[in-house]
């Protein structure tokens, strides 16, 4: 009984997730902060202090702008010339771009003698072992101007993604929530 139920779970996620996903843009999901998880690991730990990510309490931000992704109607018309190169530089050029996932982010406790930054993430989506794709980290100036660094994230065996970013950036999280958009082909 236990394995039919499980198998139904899993179709009716999967037939949510076709829907939501058929235009290459997410579609904003309470599930996507909710089973969201982050390991962050650094170069240096520093004893009894840990840092953490996790999905921003308020998903407010993330949900405004991704209403301004789903106007554009693409990808690419969100996010412009610059960073859809960046995100074809991981994916190659003729690679047809998914928004997989879309939130505001948040970090905490780091420091700079803890160094080099790997997180590796659990998302909704699973993805392929070995399968590249673009981690997008956004974050508003003081002109309140989004602006998106891409990193190239790796699929690992379990279906979480892995990807590093610079402390400079990682404590610009800590400082004020950012967004993460993550694009697979």
């Amino acid at each position: 009984m236990k394995k039919i139920i499980a198998i139904a779970l899993t179709l009716m996620l999967l037939c949510g997730a076709t829907t939501a996903f058929a235009t290459g843009l997410v579609t904003p999901s309470k599930t996507t902060e909710d089973l969201t998880t982050f390991e962050v690991v650094v170069e240096n730990p520093v004893s009894g202090k840990a840092t953490t990510m996790k999905p921003a309490d308020n998903q407010d931000v993330a949900e405004a702008e991704l209403e301004k992704a789903q106007a554009a109607k693409t990808v690419e018309a969100y996010f412009g010339d610059e960073v859809t190169k960046a995100i074809k530089d991981i994916l190659g050029d003729n690679a047809t771009i998914s928004m997989d996932e879309f939130l505001a982010v948040r970090a905490e406790g780091y420091e700079d003698a803890m160094g080099k930054i790997t997180i590796i993430a659990k998302f909704p989506t699973p993805y392929a072992t070995g399968e590249k794709v673009a981690v997008n980290i956004g974050m508003f100036d003081a002109n309140n101007v989004l602006a998106w660094t891409v990193y190239e994230g790796t699929g690992l065996e379990d279906g979480r993604v892995q990807f590093s970013v610079e402390p400079e950036v990682y404590k610009a999280i800590q400082e004020g929530d950012a967004l993460l958009a993550v694009c697979s082909k």
